[in-house]
This record gives structure tokens, C-alpha cells and sequence, in this order.
């Protein structure tokens, strides 16, 4: 004989949906840290200066290439980064949960700026396209391993996780 709600009787008890504030649905993870911005800043600072000098040798080996298109290069990445990296909002503290997401959602700031950036130097300022391009790649994604390495160690130290940074081993 059927229930008040049509079930059997003796059918199974189904368990409750779950509420939204559950924390299965939840990025309030984790301690409430902010973001390091000097450190990736700098970091991605010295990752777009190192590729330029490298790429300036190089370059210049070539008569048809212009070396003068490097720097802009390294300012429309930097700027891209910079860009980035301010969009996230690095000053504000936030649950260790939600930082990836605003890491990656920063980071597609920084590649639509990077675009952005580069065609208006180009237009602007007339540099070779070819090694505006060709400088601007790898310096892109020197500067974003450099900012990986220094968003995960943060991270990583944050949740107490082991971490190959020299500073944090010194503090254990």
C-alpha cells in the first residue's frame, strides 16, 4: 500500500538532495591568503628580460630582422601580465579554494591584453612583425612558467604542502 507521497511502503528511504551551501559545492577551502604580486611581477619581470636577451643575439644575426622590435615585445608581455595579474585582485584575501580559478581566469585577461597590446604596437610604432611575434611567444610563456612557479609554491605553502622552495625548506 502506497504512502502519502505515492512510494511504496516499503520501499528505501532516498536520501535528501544536497543544499547548495554544502561544502561538495563550495570553494571556501583552505586558509585565506592573498596573492603574492611583487613576486610575480618580478618574476615575470626577469622571464620577459631574459628571453629578450637572449632573442637579441640571435636576431641580430639576421640582416632582414630588426632587433629593435624585441623591446616591444617584452613591454606588450610585461604589460599583459602586469594587466593580469591586477585582475585578479591580488591584494584582497581569499579561501585557498578559490585562488586557482582566479589565477586561470587572470590569466585570460593576461592573453587577450598580450594580443591587444601587440597589434597596437604594431600599428602604432611599426616594428618587424615577424620578430615582434617571434620574441613575443617564447616571452609569453617564459614569464607564464615563471608565474606558475611562483603561484604554486605560494599555494603550496599556504595548504602546508611539501615545496621545492629554497626559502620555505629553511623555514621547516
Amino acid at each position: 500500500m502506497p504512502d502519502e507521497h505515492g512510494q511504496p511502503a516499503d520501499a528505501p528511504a532516498s536520501s535528501p538532495p544536497p543544499s547548495p551551501a554544502s561544502p561538495m559545492g563550495s570553494l571556501d577551502v583552505g586558509p585565506v591568503i592573498r596573492a603574492p604580486t611583487a613576486r610575480l611581477l618580478l618574476m615575470v619581470l626577469a622571464a620577459v628580460v631574459v628571453v629578450g636577451l637572449i632573442a637579441w643575439p640571435i636576431i641580430a644575426r639576421f640582416p632582414e630582422r630588426s632587433p629593435a622590435a624585441i623591446p616591444y615585445s617584452a613591454i606588450a608581455v610585461f604589460l599583459a601580465f602586469a594587466l593580469g595579474t591586477l585582475s585578479m585582485k591580488p591584494w584582497q584575501a581569499r579561501p585557498l579554494g578559490r585562488w586557482p580559478m582566479i589565477w586561470l581566469a587572470g590569466r585570460g585577461v593576461c592573453f587577450a591584453a598580450v594580443l591587444v597590446l601587440l597589434v597596437s604596437l604594431y600599428f602604432a610604432a611599426r616594428p618587424e612583425p615577424v620578430t615582434l611575434g617571434l620574441v613575443a611567444i617564447p616571452a609569453y610563456l617564459a614569464a607564464l612558467a615563471a608565474e606558475s612557479v611562483v603561484f604554486s609554491s605560494h599555494v603550496r605553502r599556504a595548504a602546508g604542502a611539501p615545496t621545492r622552495d629554497p626559502d620555505v625548506a629553511k623555514e621547516r
